[in-house]
């Protein structure tokens, strides 16, 4: 009987180091309740990926067709994209497309350069303009969300703080009779700053 690790991994890479344990496709594909055929494309997933925009997106929401636009570009390239994509906390197929764009041919694969000088300038352009418009227009309903989110939770965590956590009574009762709300209640406290990823 074999035994298989059930946690759906998010990348390629973990379901390979679990067939190089000797699991096979079909089994792993039977656990994770997925067909042989996904898992053999997850496989494919991070062909042409360089292991340090690999590491860099290992715990970012990384979309597959984000992975086919980085492909396409050198390993220096998908570094930089990935960097940017990580400041901007925006990991979307546009976004990695318009910075394919924007890319100067000898950073890209032989193919995706071949393809690119195929195509007029001036489509390339207006492609470019309309992909990042519509980043630009993600980007800035983020921004608009956040903002109010942020001012939304100091206002929260300092109710939190000082009306309910410095108040001994509350404590008290909460411990007695609610402690994981207690311990929630805590950890809403500490907060110190929004995940990136909120709104």
């Amino acid at each position: 009987m074999v035994k298989i690790h059930c946690a759906k991994p998010q990348f390629a890479g973990q379901y390979s180091v679990r067939l190089n344990r000797g699991v096979s496709v079909q089994q792993l594909a039977e656990v994770l309740n997925v067909s042989e055929s996904a898992i053999r494309e997850k496989f494919r997933l991070l062909d042409g990926i360089c292991s340090e925009a690999v590491t860099l997106l290992a715990d970012k929401p990384a979309t597959a067709g984000m992975f086919r636009v980085l492909k396409q570009m050198k390993p220096f390239r998908q570094i930089d994209v990935v960097q940017v994509m990580i400041n901007l906390g925006n990991f979307s197929t546009k976004l990695a497309s318009a910075m394919l764009q924007a890319t100067l041919p000898d950073q890209l694969t032989e193919v995706a350069a071949a393809k690119a000088l195929r195509g007029t300038s001036s489509e390339v352009l207006q492609r470019l303009e309309r992909e990042l418009a519509a980043v630009q227009a993600d980007t800035r309903l983020l921004e608009e969300n956040y903002g109010p989110a942020n001012l939304q939770l100091a206002i929260i965590k300092t109710y939190i703080a000082v009306t309910l956590l410095e108040n001994a009574a509350v404590v008290r009762w909460l411990a007695k009779s609610q402690p994981e709300y207690l311990l929630q209640l805590q950890r809403i406290s500490e907060i110190k700053d929004l995940p990136a990823h909120f709104s």
